[in-house]
């Protein structure tokens, strides 16, 4: 449902980028962007999602924004 509520080109990038895997590359290549905005678009998909969950679930959240930061830098 939240992703419903992304910008249209913002969740067009997320979706094929977050949900269905494609590589960064090729979405920049069918949407004929560059590869930068599909990072940028992606990246805010990410964090609209996250203060949205934060919003709804304030201190409740079961995972702090800041440790999805610390558990990303891990994987990288």
């Amino acid at each position: 449902q939240l992703i419903a509520t992304l910008p249209d080109r913002c969740r067009e990038i997320f979706e094929l980028r977050r949900i269905q895997g494609v590589p960064q590359r090729e979405i920049a290549e069918r949407l004929g962007v560059p590869e930068h905005t599909v990072e940028a678009q992606a990246v805010r998909g990410l964090r609209l999602i996250q203060k949205a969950i934060a919003a709804e679930w304030g201190d409740k959240m079961p995972i702090a924004p800041d440790a999805m930061k610390e558990n990303r830098s891990k994987r990288e």
